[in-house]
């Protein structure tokens, strides 16, 4: 039998909101400390996450991949300047 997740909650990154339903497999349901209200917020989905945090990881990896980029052209263009350096160096010697 396949379980499937219902999910109302817009802000998850893992809530489809046009399906309503959670894209993850699993979840991880937990007391709500403080509160024995025997209703249903006493629980809540301990595997929520904010969209925000998803839009700040993407954000930082493509900063990282900006990064690794520079520091390779860098080098190519270090490369290059040297290689230009010894072919100078060598037509005076």
């Amino acid at each position: 039998m396949k379980q499937e997740i219902n999910c109302n909650v817009k802000s998850c990154r893992y809530n489809n909101n046009d399906k309503k339903m959670c894209e993850l497999q699993a979840i991880l349901v937990s007391p709500v400390n403080g509160i024995n209200t025997k209703q249903a917020d006493e629980s809540m989905c301990a595997s929520y996450q904010h969209q925000q945090n998803q839009i700040q990881q993407q954000y930082q990896n493509q900063q990282n991949q900006q990064y690794q980029q520079n520091q390779f052209q860098q080098k190519q263009q270090y490369q290059q300047n040297q290689f230009k350096q010894n072919q100078n160096q060598q037509k005076w010697q």
